[in-house]
């Protein structure tokens, strides 16, 4: 995959005890990077037979790889430094994780360090189906506190999310705050806080269940934070 500066970032299966993927950046001159470890960045170090890779660019130097881990699909993003995002799990962010086949992973690059990933899965039984999932950006959560001059929405924690969601917001004064989770489609679901709430650091969670109570699917939606004048939106993702 190319680095976007006539250099190259390229992935592999190294064999230790079980195979794990590795990944390299090789600059424009045609030698490995000093700031990368020599045999490579270990991506996840697992008992597990890692295989299949994929890469692509992340647009700042750095790339995200998926690959089939045994039955699961994992991604991991590499950044431009040669070390690991440390947003991302060590063993690599589970894309999908369940007890059936899944592999043939392909990865596209859908900007901001993040990508869809798509792979072949037997989870019916009866044949073969194609799934896809957004690995979103990862970004370290928090929120600035009493000194912020604004309005602030960290990125919900854990992305993709299974079981619940943490939410956490600040608030530069009292103000009146709504906070919803629609669809794709904008339909509303679940309204997680409506009314007046205090200046400072705020902190919610979502079961992932609609305002009837029941589990949501596993697919892509968004968290909409209206306070204080102004809207901010967050994307996240659930998986069964």
């Amino acid at each position: 995959m190319s680095d976007g500066a006539g250099g190259a970032i390229v992935t592999w299966q190294a064999f230790t005890v079980h195979l794990n993927m590795v990944a390299q950046h090789i600059t424009a001159a045609g030698v490995v990077d000093r700031a990368w470890p020599g045999g490579g960045r270990a991506l996840s170090i697992t008992p597990r037979q890692q295989s299949l890779a994929d890469i692509v660019s992340d647009g700042a130097g750095g790339a995200v790889v998926a690959w089939q881990d045994s039955f699961a699909v994992v991604a991991q993003h590499v950044l431009s430094s040669g070390g690991l995002d440390p947003a991302y799990p060590d063993t690599g962010l589970q894309v999908c994780n369940l007890p059936t086949q899944a592999g043939d992973v392909s990865l596209v690059a859908t900007g901001a360090s993040g990508a869809i990933a798509s792979w072949t899965d037997s989870r019916n039984g009866k044949d073969t189906d194609i799934y896809a999932m957004q690995v979103l950006a990862i970004t370290a959560a928090g929120v600035p506190g009493p000194a912020s001059s604004g309005l602030a929405f960290a990125p919900p924690s854990p992305n993709p999310a299974r079981g619940s969601l943490r939410l956490q917001f600040g608030l530069p004064r009292s103000a009146r705050v709504s906070l919803v989770v629609c669809d794709v489609t904008g339909r509303r679901l679940r309204e997680l806080a409506s009314g007046i709430r205090p200046a400072g650091e705020q902190s919610l969670t979502w079961d992932l269940r609609d305002d009837r109570g029941a589990a949501v699917g596993a697919g892509l939606y968004f968290v909409r934070l209206e306070a204080d004048g102004r809207t901010i939106t967050r994307k996240v993702a659930t998986l069964h």
